[in-house]
């Protein structure tokens, strides 16, 4: 998965950050007390798309230890089950 320095706040780590993963919104509203809104601006996601996976993780009960150990097709079809 690809880590993202924004959530971290680590501006010198953003040289190398390109994108943040489903998984990375994930951790971001499992690990972390921010609102959906500053996950969103912080990842550069929609507050719209950030609220509706944090309603799709309690929705499924999912805390950080379930979803770290998922890939990112396999926690996308899960929290996406109509897409696929």
């Amino acid at each position: 998965a690809v880590r993202c320095c924004r959530l971290s706040g680590d501006s010198a780590a953003h040289a190398e950050c390109t994108m943040s993963t489903l998984k990375d919104v994930c951790r971001a509203l499992l690990r972390t007390q921010h609102s959906n809104r500053e996950i969103a601006r912080r990842l550069h996601w929609s507050a719209t798309t950030v609220g509706r996976y944090r309603q799709r993780l309690l929705e499924e009960s999912l805390d950080w230890t379930a979803v770290e150990v998922l890939d990112e097709i396999a926690l996308d079809r899960l929290l996406n089950p109509g897409r696929h």
